[in-house]
């Protein structure tokens, strides 16, 4: 199992590879199983994550005119 640095440096290097979709899935599944105890960088890097995976999800269905 990986540790908790160990897992946070792989959402960091997916945000790198602008993978916000599959890094907010992890970092949801961390929270969830326990693994990883949101402290206050936790939370803002969800955020930012969620606004990400969102505004690229939204960018795919706006048609242009």
């Amino acid at each position: 199992m990986a540790t908790k640095s160990e897992s946070l440096s792989f959402i960091h290097d997916l945000r790198k590879r602008k993978c916000f979709s599959q890094a907010l899935q992890i970092l949801e599944w961390m929270n969830q199983k326990g693994i990883c105890i949101f402290l206050l960088v936790e939370h803002v890097v969800q955020l930012d994550l969620i606004g990400k995976a969102e505004f690229c999800t939204n960018c795919y269905e706006i048609k242009p005119v």
